[in-house]
């Protein structure tokens, strides 16, 4: 949920929202007037203003999907709302610098603007997160594909090329053989390409997570996970050349059914490493909400 370019937001906003705590309560133990923020507060407003523009161009999207339609709108209202009660909370303390109620207004609204901000993040960096998991998520059923259905007919005819045949013609187990065939070699083909493709999509998207992980160990990790689907790519498209070229030949299928591993298990570990929640922002947050 927090990356780097959320700590880059929330952390300094959620230092002046504890700044501001301080100094309000420092003038009320103190009985001194509350300094006039009100020509800050309209800059603040100018700001936010142009973040909740592009949070909703976003949010707007074609390819924005269900979940980020439904969160956008209230994460955002909830900073609209806080950016007004911020500018309505100092004029007031302007005109009466020791208001109890402007006061707790201001801190209102200043916590409602660290709040929004945070769902708004979540909202999209949970959008980007999704984007891998569906990429990842549409690679493995590829693989499945590759790996479930033509290797296994092909192993299949592979086998039954050295044995006798073990039941009649015409019986559901000859059925069940005689359905377990490889496709046209233009429909493999595209098993293939459909594949590949899916798997420089995946790769893409996990490049760019990289730099939003806040862990370096993790980032590191995530690079080796990408660093194996690049460099079992065009094995995985060597391998299915020779299933197609030697279909009763058992080491290709083989040999493709560990590559197909190999890309199974680093596309489970990108998944696992982009929803990753181990880092500290949250509770800094959570900690001023309070």
């Amino acid at each position: 949920m927090f990356t780097r370019t959320a700590k880059q937001i929330l952390s300094p906003l959620a230092e002046s929202v504890s700044a501001l705590i301080v100094i309000i309560s420092d003038s009320e133990a103190n009985g001194t007037p509350t300094p006039d923020l009100s020509q800050l507060s309209k800059a603040v407003e100018t700001q936010l203003g142009n973040m909740l523009r592009i949070a909703k161009e976003i949010g707007g999207q074609p390819g924005a999907d269900a979940e980020l339609r439904a969160a956008m709108p209230g994460a955002c209202d909830e900073v609209t709302n806080a950016s007004s009660l911020l500018v309505s909370a100092t004029d007031e303390l302007a005109r009466n610098p020791v208001s109890p109620a402007g006061r707790a207004r201001l801190l209102d609204a200043v916590k409602g603007i660290l709040s929004g901000t945070t769902l708004m993040l979540a909202a999209l960096d949970g959008s980007e997160v999704r984007k891998i998991l569906a990429a990842s998520r549409v690679f493995c059923g590829h693989l499945s594909r590759l790996c479930g259905g033509v290797p296994a007919a092909a192993a299949a005819a592979a086998v039954m090329s050295h044995t006798a045949p073990a039941t009649a013609p015409g019986s559901a187990a000859a059925a069940a053989t005689a359905n377990a065939a490889p496709p046209p070699p233009k429909i493999y083909i595209q098993w293939v390409t459909q594949a590949s493709q899916t798997l420089v999509v995946l790769a893409q998207l996990a490049t760019k997570r990289v730099a939003e992980i806040l862990s370096d160990a993790m980032q590191l990790e995530l690079q080796a996970q990408i660093r194996v689907l690049t460099k079992e790519s065009p094995l995985l498209i060597s391998a299915c050349k020779m299933v197609l070229t030697a279909p009763e030949a058992e080491e290709p299928v083989y040999a493709m059914q560990g590559i197909c591993e190999r890309l199974r298990a680093a596309s489970a570990r990108i998944d696992e490493i982009v929803q990753w929640r181990g880092d500290g922002v949250g509770d800094e947050v959570r900690a001023v909400l309070r």
